[in-house]
């Protein structure tokens, strides 16, 4: 099996009078015309975490892992018409590592967070400035690169330790 683990970081727009764009308590709906990829980052198994706004090659791959992968589906479906052919495909798999955990604990964990999960498979929390920066207010789009692509990097390699122990 070939996989790709991968996670965007996404614009947080929820403005007044939009609600109906939000589902749950989300910072930021791929619904909300207004959002959008600020970056993107994945790793192929075996590979190095590649980030940018290029989409990875889908050929070889069996299975896309993510964390809360519905989400980032929303935006990637929007714009990437090789991701819905690829969907389409029986062979191909969709891991979520949010919806395995709430099964593997017989439905009583219902919405973990990845970094209960990466602290739970031996992974790494991620920077708390980055998160605090959002509860703030502050916007994706604003956030240095220096602090931005790391934050990304650790979910993404949180994420493929957390499927692989799950695996």
């Amino acid at each position: 099996m070939n996989y790709l683990v991968f996670d965007f970081e996404t614009t947080v727009k929820n403005a007044e009078g939009v609600s109906s764009y939000v589902v749950g308590n989300e910072m930021g709906s791929p619904f909300h015309p207004e959002n959008r990829a600020v970056v993107l980052g994945y790793k192929q198994r075996g590979g190095e975490v590649v980030t940018g706004l290029v989409k990875p090659s889908l050929e070889g791959i069996t299975e896309l892992v993510g964390h809360n992968i519905r989400f980032d589906l929303h935006y990637l479906v929007k714009t990437w018409p090789e991701l819905e052919e690829w969907l389409h495909t029986p062979d191909h798999t969709v891991w979520d590592t949010q919806i395995v955990e709430y099964l593997l604990s017989g439905q009583q964990h219902k919405f973990a967070t990845l970094d209960e999960l990466a602290l739970a498979y031996g992974g790494t929390l991620k920077d708390s400035d980055v998160k605090e920066f959002w509860e703030n207010g502050g916007q994706t789009e604003d956030l240095p690169e220096e602090k931005l692509i790391p934050y990304l990097i650790g979910d993404i390699e949180n994420t493929e330790l957390v499927y692989k122990g799950q695996i």
